[in-house]
């Protein structure tokens, strides 16, 4: 019975249907306009539900791609500190050798390092082989996490303890500032002088090079504060260097003393490092021409301790002669 009413409804339904179409034949014609065009506007919202869903998978897989700290502390790293290449295990892989040391990330900077390849990331990656860590390295990655340039700080700077202090990302360069990096005087060990590294892909080799290097050291201080000197300026002199108001006032007179009048002289600046690892500059004219201070010996030494990335301040001025 149930089954037989609602064939009864139905065909009641179909019947007022086409009772209608009878009467409105313009409504027929519009319902059938309607319906006839439902069915490819079903399949765009289909098509087009395909399509966001592909544009989904799409960005999920770009995100994956995308090189961030997490993927770093897990990604490969190449040879170093005669260690063969591994993979990272959050952020250290470890030299399967007891006491052997390993392989670890210490920090990474992103940004665009190639052209057309987005966003990459340039990290720091130090090592060492069981006791103190050896000369840092920078190791570029791309946006899938992949090794795509190194360079060992030991190939490109002198010192056996040099360091990454800074890694900056300029118009596509890369911009590794070092310290540690050892000048004349230094001890073997420890290295009292800056060096700023330009990093730059370069097509033709299908590697990162280096471009451009740049040291920096307290010799360049120790000159602005003799020109300085000369000029009398001493708050000048106090606010470049830290000194007290009596050390600048000594070093403008011996200045003054020295030079009577000539023009300030490289050859007569020397530098070298102490035993604290301080750097001792002297300005006499002891390393001038033998005739031209012939009446007297006397000169300036002037003390710098390295307190930072291209920072020393003056802890000593000691008059001779």
């Amino acid at each position: 019975m149930k089954k037989m009413r609602a064939t009864q409804s139905g065909s009641s339904r179909v019947a007022a249907l086409k009772h209608r179409g009878k009467m409105i034949a313009g409504g027929l014609i519009s319902f059938i306009f309607v319906a006839s065009f439902t069915t490819p506007a079903s399949a765009f919202a289909t098509e087009n539900s395909s399509q966001n869903t592909l544009t989904s998978t799409q960005a999920r897989k770009a995100t994956k791609s995308r090189v961030t700290v997490k993927s770093l502390r897990r990604a490969r790293v190449p040879a170093l500190c005669n260690h063969p290449a591994g993979r990272l295990k959050k952020g250290v892989w470890t030299n399967p050798e007891p006491y052997s040391g390993g392989t670890y990330l210490l920090s990474a900077k992103f940004g665009k390092i190639r052209k057309g390849h987005g966003r990459e990331a340039v990290a720091v990656i130090g090592c060492d082989m069981g006791g103190v860590g050896w000369p840092g390295n920078v190791v570029m990655y791309s946006a899938k996490t992949k090794i795509i340039g190194t360079i060992k700080l030991l190939d490109v700077v002198p010192g056996s303890r040099t360091y990454v202090h800074s890694v900056k990302i300029r118009k596509g360069k890369v911009l590794v500032d070092v310290s540690g990096v050892t000048q004349a005087g230094d001890g073997s060990l420890w290295g009292t002088a800056d060096t700023r590294l330009v990093l730059k892909w370069n097509k033709t080799k299908k590697k990162f090079v280096v471009v451009k290097k740049t040291k920096f050291t307290e010799k360049k201080i120790f000159r602005k504060v003799i020109a300085l000197a000369r000029k009398g300026k001493t708050g000048a002199i106090m606010k470049r260097t830290g000194m007290s108001a009596s050390d600048a006032a000594q070093v403008i007179n011996v200045t003054k003393m020295l030079n009577k009048g000539k023009t300030y002289s490289r050859k007569r600046l020397n530098c070298t490092s102490g035993d604290m690892g301080e750097r001792v500059c002297t300005y006499s004219g002891e390393a001038g021409k033998p005739d031209e201070f012939s009446s007297y010996r006397s000169g300036i030494a002037v003390t710098f301790a390295k307190n930072g990335w291209r920072k020393y301040t003056v802890t000593y001025v000691t008059p001779f002669g």
